[in-house]
């Protein structure tokens, strides 16, 4: 199933700097994430700050691809992306819409695969 945000689930971390001007609240913290870039292709990633519209994400010896999904580990959900920025060690995505992967459509179900295999048993 294609579902619409919120995205972020869980809010026990809400803290935000003073004078932060993003638009939407983000949770800090460092998640595990996997990227989905097709035909299997996958590479593990650290998400560090992740709100309603997007995630800061780190991903190891690796700039990533330009547009991704990103599989949320916790949430059971698969993010379609776009790039926003790049830093040196660290990426800022948008959100453009979600996948549940309790549920995907059976063009993503590769996808629900590889969370399985995440997911603590």
């Amino acid at each position: 199933m294609i579902i619409q945000g919120p995205w972020t689930r869980d809010r026990r971390n809400n803290s935000t700097r003073s004078g932060d001007r993003r638009r939407q609240h983000r949770v800090r913290g460092l998640l595990g994430g996997k990227i989905y870039y097709g035909s299997g292709l996958t590479l593990g990633c650290t998400i560090h700050n992740l709100s309603d519209g997007g995630a800061k994400i780190k991903i190891q010896g690796h700039p990533g691809p330009e547009g991704f999904h990103l599989i949320l580990v916790r949430s059971g959900l698969a993010m379609n992306t776009q790039t926003v920025w790049r830093g040196s060690d660290d990426t800022g995505v948008r959100f453009l819409e979600g996948i549940d992967l309790n549920n995907p459509p059976a063009q993503h179900l590769v996808m629900r695969d590889i969370w399985m295999q995440l997911i603590p048993r």
